[in-house]
């Protein structure tokens, strides 16, 4: 398993130098923080991720590994709300003893964060980047997803026909959570 400073130095070797580090408990984690990186180069958003999640192992895969994660966030601006949805999100497959895979969905009860857009959900999604993905290489196993904000008829697509059809319309894509972004099912004509 990739350790905590494996995790943050593959996560300033692609967003740089972290402008904040901030602490959380969450049970069943032990060490836990929100690692805060500012935006940088041509990227114009901050990123929020998780280190410690990954103290967790969610399962094994078929081979016998422990699939291991974190994850992150992207805004528009600096904010500090996101902090208690991570670390929520981080617990969840404690909580519902189960595993996250890219086009999982979780339900959202209520708004994400007040004044943000009122997405129904979250989607878990591979990094834009695909050599941001694999923290600490292949034997160390641990993956970095990233959650996007889903409105109600993008949850119901993922529900309906899977999240990964939805996964390919965002994926390319830098999705600040927390501001109104076109919907990915009128856009494509999804249906």
């Amino acid at each position: 398993m990739a350790t905590k400073g494996i995790i943050t130095a593959h996560y300033i070797t692609h967003w740089g130098v972290p402008s904040d580090i901030r602490p959380l408990t969450v049970e069943g984690l032990g060490d836990f923080a929100i690692v805060e990186f500012p935006p940088r180069d041509s990227r114009k958003t901050w990123r929020y991720a998780t280190n410690g999640m990954s103290a967790y192992a969610q399962a094994r895969s078929g081979t016998g590994r422990e699939l291991r994660m974190e994850l992150y966030a992207s805004t528009a601006r600096p904010t500090r709300n996101l902090d208690d949805v991570l670390a929520l999100v981080a617990r969840y497959p404690i909580d519902h003893q189960t595993r996250f895979c890219e086009g999982d969905t979780i339900a959202a009860e209520g708004a994400i964060s007040e004044g943000w857009p009122n997405y129904a959900g979250l989607l878990i999604a591979g990094p834009e980047s695909p050599g941001l993905g694999l923290i600490g290489g292949p034997d160390r196993g641990v993956l970095l997803n990233r959650i996007v904000g889903i409105f109600d008829d993008e949850l119901e697509l993922a529900k309906t026909r899977g999240g990964h059809e939805l996964l390919v319309k965002l994926q390319a894509e830098d999705l600040p959570i927390d501001i109104l972004r076109d919907r990915v099912v009128k856009r494509f004509g999804v249906s």
